[in-house]
C-alpha cells in the first residue's frame, strides 16, 4: 500500500501590514485636524478660548495616547505576521517562540499565541504521526487482505473441484446402490435356485440309493443265476455222463443183438433207436452246455458290470452327497451374502442421502466463497482508497512544519540529500555529460538485463559513496538513490553493485545496477512523482513492509527523476 503526499505549497499574496497602514492614516488625517483645532483656538477670544483649549488638549492628549498604544502594539503584531507567513510559505516552523517584552496585555498576548503555536505544531505532528502510522497498517491490512483474497480464491477453487468430486460421488453412488439393488435382486433369485438345487440333489441321492439297493438286488439275483448255471452245467455234464453210457450199452446190445441173429434184430433196430437217441440227448446236452457256457460267462460279465456300477453309483453318490453339502453351504453363503448386500444397500443410501447433505453444504460454501471473495475486492479497493486518503491528508499536514517528530528530521534530511544530487547532476551537465540520456543500451550476456546510458560511470563515480553514506545515516534504512523518469537506475549501493556471476538467482539480489525497477505501481508512482514529497508504504517480496520516500529531482527546471529512500516504518512512526 502507498501514502502519497502530493500537496504542493500554494503560493500566498501577502497583504499589506495592517499596523503600517493605519500609520498612514494617523499621519495623513489626525495630524491635520489637529492642527486645525489649534488653528482656531487662535481665532478665538475671551472665556470660549478657555473652553475651546481644554477640549483640544483632551483631544490632543488622546490622539498622543493612541500614537503611543499604535507604536507599542505595531513590534508583536508586525512579527506574528511575519511568523505566519514563513509558516503558510513552507519556510517557517510553528514551534519558533516570540519573544516577551511586556509583562501587560501585549505580553499576555504574546505568551497566547506561542502556547497556540506550540499546540498547533505537536497538533499537527501528532495527526502526521497517526496517518504514518494508518499507512502502515493500512499496507499490513492490504496485504492480509490479499492473502486473504488469494486463500479465498484457492478455497473456491478447492470448493469448485469438491463440488465436482461430490457430483461424481454421488452419481457414482446412485450408480452402486443401483447394481447392489441389482445384486441383491439376483442373489436372492440365485438362492432360491440354490435351494432348489439342493432339494433336487437330495432326491438324486435318494434315487441313487434306491437304485444301489435294486443293484444289489440285482447282483443277488445275478449270483443265484450264475449258481444255477453251475448246477444245470453239472447236471447237463451227468445227463451227458448218462447219454455216453446209455451208447455205450446201446452198442453192446447191437453188438449181441447182431450175434443173435434174426432173434436178436427186433433188439438191433431198438439198440440203435436208443443209440440214436443217446446220441441225440448227447449232442443236446453239448449245445446246452455250449449255451450254458456262454451264458455263464454272461452272468460273470454282468456280475463284474454289477460290481463296476455299484461301485459307481456308491462313488457317485458319494459326490452327490458332497455337492449336496457345498450347495448347502453355498446356500448359507448366498444368505449371508444377501443380508450382507441388504446392509450394504441400507449404508450405501444412508451415504447417498449424507453426500446429497454434503454436496448441498459444498454449494453454499462456493457460494460464500465467491461471495468472500467479492468482499475482499471491495475490501482491496477501500484499502486502496484508505491509501490516497492516508497520502492525502499526509500532504495537507506536512505543508506546516512544526519543527518536531522523526518525520521532519527525515524529510529534511532527504531534502538536503537530493539538493546534493541535484547539483552534482548540474555539474555533470554543465561539463557536456547528457544527463537526459534515454537510449538505455542493453548490455550484452547479462542476465537479469541490464541497460547502459551516457552519464552512467560518471554518475557513479561521484554518486555511490554518497548514496553509501546516506544510507548508513537513519538506522533501518535500506536504500537512498536515485531514479530517473522512467524508473531507470544506474548507480546502486556498491554492496549490491556486484560483478555477474551467472547464477541468476544470486545475480538477481546482488548485482542491481544499471537495471530497471518499474515493476508495480509503487515503483513507477515514485520515478514520475512531481509533488514535494511522496511517501509510499509496500510489501516487499520478502514480505516485509517497507515505507518508501520519494522527492523530484530537478535539472534546469526539467524532471530528471527522483530521490527514493527505504526505510522501514518504525523509523518515522516511533517518536
Amino acid at each position: 500500500m502507498s501514502q502519497r503526499n502530493s500537496v504542493s505549497a500554494t503560493e500566498k499574496t501577502v497583504p499589506p501590514d495592517p499596523a503600517s497602514a493605519s500609520d498612514k492614516t494617523f499621519f495623513t488625517f489626525a495630524i491635520p485636524a489637529l492642527l486645525h483645532v489649534i488653528t482656531t483656538l487662535l481665532l478665538y477670544t475671551g472665556m470660549e478660548i478657555f473652553g475651546l483649549a481644554a477640549s483640544a488638549a483632551t483631544l490632543v492628549a488622546i490622539l498622543l495616547l493612541a500614537l503611543v498604544t499604535r507604536k507599542m502594539m505595531r513590534g508583536p503584531l508586525s512579527e506574528m505576521a511575519d511568523d505566519m507567513e514563513a509558516v503558510a510559505s513552507g519556510k517557517g516552523t510553528l514551534l519558533r517562540k516570540m519573544e516577551i517584552t511586556d509583562s501587560g496585555e501585549i505580553g499576555r498576548l504574546c505568551s497566547n499565541y506561542n502556547d497556540l503555536t506550540e499546540n498547533l505544531a505537536h497538533t499537527f505532528s501528532d495527526i502526521r504521526q497517526r496517518t504514518v502510522k494508518i499507512a502502515y497498517d493500512s499496507t499490513r491490512l492490504r496485504k492480509a487482505i490479499q492473502e486473504a483474497n488469494q486463500c479465498s480464491a484457492r478455497q473456491e477453487e478447492l470448493s469448485k473441484l469438491i463440488f465436482t468430486s461430490s457430483e461424481e460421488s454421488t452419481a457414482a453412488l446412485n450408480e452402486i446402490a443401483q447394481r447392489t439393488g441389482e445384486m441383491s435382486e439376483l442373489n436372492s433369485s440365485n438362492i432360491d435356485d440354490a435351494r432348489a438345487s439342493s432339494q433336487e440333489l437330495v432326491g438324486v441321492n435318494q434315487m441313487f440309493g434306491q437304485v444301489r439297493e435294486h443293484i444289489t438286488d440285482f447282483r443277488t439275483t445275478v449270483s443265484s443265476l450264475a449258481q444255477n448255471s453251475e448246477n444245470v452245467r453239472t447236471s447237463l455234464s451227468m445227463v451227458q455222463g448218462f447219454s455216453e453210457q446209455t451208447n455205450l450199452l446201446a452198442l453192446n446190445a447191437a453188438i449181441e443183438a447182431a450175434r443173435a441173429g434174426e432173434m436178436g434184430r427186433g433188439f438191433a433196430v431198438v439198440a440203435d433207436e436208443v443209440r440214436t437217441l443217446a446220441g441225440k440227448v448227447r449232442d443236446a446236452a453239448a449245445e446246452i452246455g455250449v449255451n450254458i457256457g456262454e451264458m455263464a460267462g454272461l452272468v460273470d460279465r454282468t456280475q463284474e458290470g454289477t460290481r463296476e456300477i455299484d461301485d459307481l453309483t456308491a462313488e457317485t453318490r458319494e459326490v452327490i452327497e458332497r455337492s449336496t453339502n457345498q450347495i448347502g453351504r453355498m446356500v448359507q453363503d448366498f444368505e449371508t451374502n444377501h443380508e450382507q448386500l441388504v446392509g450394504v444397500s441400507a449404508a450405501i443410501e444412508e451415504l447417498s442421502a449424507t453426500n446429497r447433505g454434503v454436496h448441498s453444504r459444498i454449494s453454499e460454501i462456493h457460494d460464500l466463497g465467491s461471495q468472500i471473495r467479492d468482499g475482499m475486492d471491495r475490501a482491496d479497493k477501500y484499502s486502496v482508497s484508505l491509501r490516497g486518503g492516508t497520502e492525502e491528508t499526509l500532504g495537507v499536514v506536512s505543508h506546516f512544519k512544526a519543527g518536531t517528530g522523526n518525520f521532519e528530521a527525515v524529510l529534511s534530511k532527504a531534502s538536503e540529500w537530493r539538493d546534493h544530487i541535484q547539483n552534482v547532476l548540474q555539474q555533470l551537465r554543465a561539463k557536456g555529460i547528457d544527463i537526459f540520456d534515454q537510449n538505455y543500451r542493453p548490455v550484452e550476456n547479462t542476465n537479469p538485463q541490464k541497460y547502459t546510458v551516457a552519464y552512467g560511470p560518471a554518475l557513479e563515480r561521484e554518486i555511490q559513496a554518497f548514496y553509501d553514506q546516506c544510507r548508513d545515516h537513519f538506522p533501518s534504512t535500506k536504500y537512498m538513490l536515485a531514479v530517473d523518469v522512467n524508473c531507470y537506475l544506474y548507480v546502486h549501493h556498491k554492496s549490491v553493485s556486484q560483478p555477474l556471476t551467472g547464477n541468476p538467482e544470486h545475480d538477481l539480489l546482488h548485482s542491481r545496477n544499471q537495471r530497471f525497477f518499474k515493476d508495480n505501481e509503487n515503483e513507477i508512482r515514485r520515478a514520475k512523482n512531481t509533488a514535494p514529497f511522496l511517501l509510499q508504504t509496500f510489501v516487499r517480496d520478502t514480505g516485509e513492509v517497507l515505507c518508501d520516500l520519494s522527492l523530484p529531482i530537478y535539472v534546469d527546471g526539467r524532471h530528471w527523476g527522483g530521490l527514493i529512500m527505504g526505510f522501514e516504518p518504525d523509523l518515522i512512526i516511533s517518536e
